[in-house]
């Protein structure tokens, strides 16, 4: 890995000009949690640099479908290098849920940023999240996503639908004992990894629209220990493979209704805002390595008997990378504070909880733009080797 970046095996939260500054503004007493955030810096630029480029390239999950009995499992393999740093990486969930800040929770998503590593404790947060705001019973569930022994996910999309919840067939029956799902998701992140995964499913009887759709906790085995449901297959021609995506069939899944039916659309809009958090975190720790990976670069390559980093128009391009990216951070950390301040809000929400929302936003939308623009401009001030 060493011959292939420059910013591996460097500590990025100690490379990280604006991060120390935002939480300083937003987080308070954040100073007692620089020694941690300082290791995980050291783990970010190092060890999970090197996985998620290993795994991203070369070692993507496969889906295991039968045990040697011929059984159905429906489980993929990972790499032992993704599947040792995943059950590790999974602490950065509990600062939330254990008294801490979500400024804790997002700074280590920000410094991971891989799309393939965060993606997976990003959807185990949901799982936990709505586990422990609106089914506590089930903590024992929480506590195995918590500790790396399990993984969640999140699935909603339909093929008929897309992004619009209000077009979920899938139906949730009750049989007098258990909830059951009956229908397909489409896209969905986890897959062959999940072993409890939220789903948006529409009772028998509810409302056509997303104010029909209910939110259910489907585990991968049910209270007799057999497949609940069955990966189809696994999307191979993702860009980004670390992170098992494939189609999800329901055929009478055992499911567990969270809170009450007529809320669900609320709750799954909350996990959607949790989300798009981690997107924007996402984004800008992507568009971070891009810009370090530069910076290094311009530092060592000479034209025309100079650095490149002597040369006016390069300076140029570094100084918009430097603003987008302190801009764009600077957003997203603003709409994670007043996320820190409504989260514990219930349906019907007060007007805290709106305007996290409409930051979230904000925020989302606007460090995608920066994430691409950055990136790119880094390849370039790269030479078109990066």
């Amino acid at each position: 890995m060493e011959h292939q970046s420059y910013a591996y095996g460097h500590n990025h939260f100690r490379l990280d000009p604006d991060l120390p500054a935002l939480l300083g503004r937003y987080w308070r007493g954040w100073e007692g949690w620089r020694g941690e955030l300082e290791a995980f810096g050291e783990l970010a630029g190092g060890e999970a640099y090197r996985v998620a480029d290993h795994v991203d390239k070369e070692a993507r999950p496969v889906l295991v479908m039968h045990d040697l009995a011929g059984n159905r499992i429906d489980r993929v393999r990972l790499s032992p290098a993704q599947e040792g740093l995943l059950r590790r990486l999974a602490a950065i969930n509990r600062p939330p849920y254990e008294g801490g800040s979500w400024h804790h929770h997002f700074a280590q998503g920000y410094l991971l940023a891989d799309p393939g590593l965060y993606c997976v404790q990003t959807i185990t947060n949901c799982v936990v999240y709505s586990i422990h705001k609106y089914a506590l019973h089930f903590s024992a569930w929480k506590e195995q996503l918590l500790s790396g022994e399990a993984f969640g996910a999140t699935w909603m999309t339909e093929v008929q639908g897309g992004s619009d919840l209000g077009a979920n067939q899938t139906r949730a029956l009750w049989d007098g004992e258990a909830w059951r799902l009956e229908g397909e998701k489409y896209f969905s992140s986890g897959a062959g990894l999940t072993d409890y995964a939220i789903v948006s499913a529409r009772p028998h009887g509810a409302p056509p629209g997303p104010k029909g759709i209910a939110l259910f906790l489907a585990p991968r085995l049910d209270a007799q220990g057999r497949l609940n449901y069955r990966v189809r297959r696994l999307k191979e021609k993702l860009a980004t493979r670390a992170v098992p995506s494939g189609e999800v069939e329901f055929a009478g899944a055992e499911a567990h209704l969270i809170g009450r039916a007529e809320e669900g659309i609320y709750y799954l809009l909350e996990t959607l805002t949790l989300s798009r958090l981690a997107n924007a975190c996402g984004a800008m720790g992507l568009a971070r390595k891009a810009q370090l990976e530069a910076l290094f670069r311009v530092r060592r390559r000479k034209a025309f008997g100079q650095a490149l980093l002597e040369h006016p128009l390069v300076r140029r391009d570094l100084t918009d990378l430097a603003v987008r990216i302190a801009g764009g951070l600077a957003l997203t950390f603003r709409a994670v504070a007043a996320w820190d301040e409504a989260w514990l809000l219930r349906p019907p929400y007060d007007p805290r909880y709106h305007y996290a929302r409409l930051l979230t936003h904000l925020a989302k939308a606007r460090t995608a733009e920066h994430g691409t623009y950055c990136t790119q401009l880094a390849m370039e001030l790269f030479g078109g080797v990066g």
